[in-house]
């Protein structure tokens, strides 16, 4: 089980709603964000997991459906699933154009 990624590189797209509770952090609502030639790393990876396509929708009440692709080392995979609201808050520091 990995609790957390080191760090990430590639490009994300998104568009979301998110309520400020008077936190330091924005609560997402609803949105759909995308990511696309994505690296997570973490230090218990031999290698880099690569996600050429991944797509997850936030839902109300913090239910998230997701589903991609990638590769991770030769092995190439599919995933897709869905959660109910089990997300804790998470800094992100995102950069780009």
């Amino acid at each position: 089980m990995v609790s957390k990624i080191d760090y990430a590189t590639g490009r994300l797209e998104g568009c979301f709603r998110a309520d400020f509770r008077g936190e330091s952090f924005p609560w997402v609502r609803e949105g759909t964000f995308r990511f696309r030639g994505a690296r997570l790393f973490q230090e218990a990876f031999t290698y880099p997991l690569l996600l050429d396509d991944a797509t997850v929708r936030v839902r109300g009440k913090g239910e998230c459906d997701f589903e991609g692709e990638g590769s991770w080392g030769g092995s190439l995979f599919h995933f897709s699933g869905r959660t109910g609201a089990v997300f804790t808050p998470a800094a992100m520091k995102l950069s780009g154009s």
